[in-house]
């Protein structure tokens, strides 16, 4: 049978180490250093189906296969996954960060009574957290993440690579051409997403994490 924690263990690993490349080829030119960078969250979000093939052994990704293989298919995936690690990011936050400050106020862990008051009152936050969501899609969709550097991953990937020519102005393009900064806004979101990754197997160990995977679950199901 197939292992596919070690399998996202192995690529998430692949994932870091090419972030690590990326922070020495900077030296030598920001565009090669700037596709290391397209290619490690390429890995990145290979990881994340690989997890949840892990996590959830029924489900199915028609799409399994695209992600070893299509550079552009997994970029719009990542900007989903990204969608959805902002989302998960912010359903735990509104859960648990009151329950871990009322702890630390106290300076003690909370008896078994009061962490189930406590644990009551989270999904309640919860269930306003995404009723006030759903109203902020029908208005508008979910907040904007990244959506202009994840549409111009590939290309910019390319560019870091290669020289190519400019048919429109008749120019060179060349690796150099990518900027500092432009670098370094790659960094940060690419160290982002695999930060959250990352968290993959901590997080979905959570309690109410898999209580609200289930939850969704049977709903989709439904």
């Amino acid at each position: 049978m197939l292992d596919y924690l070690e399998g996202y263990r192995r690529t998430l690993q692949n994932a870091q180490e090419l972030v690590k490349v990326a922070e020495l080829a900077k030296s030598v030119c920001f565009g090669k250093a700037n596709s290391l960078l397209i290619l490690a969250v390429e890995e990145a979000v290979k990881a994340g189906m690989i997890y949840s093939r892990h996590f959830d052994p029924n489900s199915e990704e028609p799409s399994f296969d695209k992600y070893f293989k299509d550079h552009k298919f997994k970029h719009n995936a990542t900007n989903a996954i990204e969608r959805m690690g902002n989302l998960f990011e912010e359903m735990s936050n509104v859960m648990m960060e009151p329950i871990q400050q009322k702890i630390e106020e106290r300076g003690e862990l909370l008896t078994k009574e009061e962490a189930q008051e406590e644990y009551t009152k989270a999904w309640e936050r919860l269930e306003k957290f995404l009723t006030a969501l759903n109203a902020e899609i029908d208005e508008g969709g979910l907040p904007d993440a990244n959506d202009n550097w994840w549409n111009q991953a590939n290309d910019k990937k390319n560019k870091g690579l290669y020289v190519t020519l400019n048919k429109g102005t008749q120019k060179w393009e060349t690796p150099g051409d990518i900027t500092e900064r432009q670098y370094q806004q790659s960094y940060e979101i690419v160290t982002g997403f695999i930060n959250r990754i990352a968290l993959a197997e901590e997080r979905s160990k959570e309690p109410w994490f898999q209580e609200a995977y289930r939850k969704w679950s049977s709903e989709k199901e439904a």
